[in-house]
């Protein structure tokens, strides 16, 4: 019997989807009091054979495999992750329950991607699914080694340094995309590469936004001491906003920028440009390479953002407090032609000082702008100290809330935190909402965080090299 369990509201109508098609039990996180994934996985891998997770990131299957280490039983579970377009992760199973269920969800689902987790039987498990769905992901070489032999009567295989190499009719392809027979064989330590020499970056899971951050850091810094000026401390504090905006949830398409369906983004504080201009390069809108030509003679990165410089950048800013009223302006646009498209801007809490600020909020919440989220940097400093002491817009969260707009407070830092705040201002009505992020300005450069003197100071070539060996990761 099945078992579908919505761990988000959002994944309560796909639930319901689900069920009408399946059969099946149905426990929906809305209507369950005092809801606990890890008791509710318990009860359901007693009770049940197949189970099928609506989830909004990894949650779920760490869940399960936690569970699942000292379990002798093994039930179908499949997890289907409503953050990443629809993909659907088979974690575990009985080989014929796992496919068929696996299988049966993705045709509900419209012949959604199948991710598989390496498990010991998975080498039978995932030709199977590619011999009947022929859309596969794996996320294990070995497993990767051991399915691309078993497809030897295809395609011929060879494997060297730790990658596969497939010969296909037109050439030879690593196993980081083969498309030969419509199937992607994947690893981290591949996928950490292509990253890395990322054209274009499509949705990511939470690790490869989490490394993607790293990449935005280490730009930021790079790019601001090859310019020697800029302004790094609010571009570090505002990274892990733009890298979940970008990389996670908007409806961007480097190939077509100017899509009149598009979601838009209005980078408010423009003095922190640098964060921007990485999240696009790596994005695909323009060559990595360009970064290193920020605010030189001549370049298309000019301090402040430039739309008739750069593709992907919605609107010029700078001028402090404008790029809000551009925002409101663009979700009022979006309301009056019927576009499902949502606007997003980013505000320093400095920012906040300026007047226009609170006339564009107030026209927001006057035409109910819910298609409108604004994310507050607030790491507390602005050029001149702390914003207490310069002029203090605080209580931030009871101005916008006085201002009539829906109001989240969070760690702006928190991966987690800033996607359920994005899926809690989707779902608010004829209301914009404001997401008070508290942040550390410099986050990620020790040197740096906290100290209102980075605001608008590059490093040297030493402060660089010491800053991205704390950042980590390669670049």
């Amino acid at each position: 019997m099945i078992c579908i369990i919505s761990v988000i509201e959002k994944g309560d109508i796909l639930g319901e989807k689900i069920k009408d098609i399946l059969g099946g039990d149905l426990i929906l996180k809305s209507k369950v009091k005092d809801f606990k994934l890890n008791n509710m996985t318990k009860e359901c891998f007693e009770k049940y054979d197949s189970i099928i997770f609506i989830s909004s990131t990894g949650i779920a299957v760490r869940a399960i495999s936690k569970y699942l280490v000292s379990k002798d039983k093994d039930p179908a579970v499949v997890v289907v992750d409503v953050c990443n377009k629809f993909s659907i992760s088979l974690v575990s199973g009985h080989l014929g329950g796992a496919n068929k269920l696996t299988l049966m969800v993705s045709e509900v689902l419209g012949n959604t991607p199948v991710i598989t987790t390496a498990t010991d039987n998975m080498d039978i498990l995932a030709p199977d699914i590619i011999a009947m769905n022929n859309n596969l992901i794996i996320d294990d070489l070995k497993i990767a080694k051991i399915i691309a032999g078993r497809l030897v009567n295809r395609e011929d295989v060879y494997f060297k340094d730790d990658k596969s190499i497939i010969k296909c009719p037109n050439g030879y392809i690593e196993t980081d995309e083969i498309h030969g027979n419509a199937i992607w064989i994947t690893h981290k330590k591949l996928r950490e590469q292509k990253i890395k020499e990322s054209k274009v970056i499509s949705y990511l899971s939470e690790y490869e936004t989490r490394t993607v951050l790293k990449l935005i850091r280490k730009d930021i810094v790079s790019m601001l001491t090859e310019s020697a000026s800029g302004h790094p401390g609010g571009s570090l504090s505002s990274a892990d906003i733009v890298t979940t905006l970008f990389f996670k949830e908007m409806n961007i398409d480097p190939s077509n920028p100017k899509n009149p369906d598009r979601d838009r983004f209005v980078l408010s504080k423009g003095h922190a440009a640098p964060v921007l201009y990485s999240a696009l390069a790596r994005k695909g809108f323009f060559p990595v390479e360009e970064l290193s030509t920020l605010r030189k003679f001549g370049s298309r990165l000019q301090g402040h953002p430039s739309m008739k410089c750069l593709p992907g950048i919605d609107m010029s800013t700078g001028s402090l407090g404008q790029g809000i009223s551009s925002a409101v302006g663009m979700a009022l646009a979006g309301k009056i032609d019927n576009k499902a498209y949502r606007v997003y801007t980013i505000l320093g809490d400095g920012e906040l000082e300026e007047g226009q600020v609170w006339e564009a909020s107030m026209c927001a919440a006057h035409y109910k702008l819910d298609n409108l989220t604004a994310f507050i940097d607030f790491n507390g400093l602005q050029i001149d100290g702390n914003i207490e002491d310069v002029m203090n817009p605080s209580p931030i969260d009871k101005k916008f809330e006085a201002f009539g707009w829906n109001v989240l407070v969070i760690d702006g830092h928190n991966y987690d935190e800033i996607i359920d705040a994005i899926e809690k201002a989707k779902a608010c009505k004829d209301k914009p909402t404001a997401v008070i992020c508290k942040t550390v300005k410099g986050k990620g450069v020790s040197f740096m965080e906290n100290e209102a003197a980075w605001h608008g100071t590059a490093p040297s070539k030493e402060q660089c090299e010491k800053a991205l060996a704390e950042i980590g990761g390669d670049r």
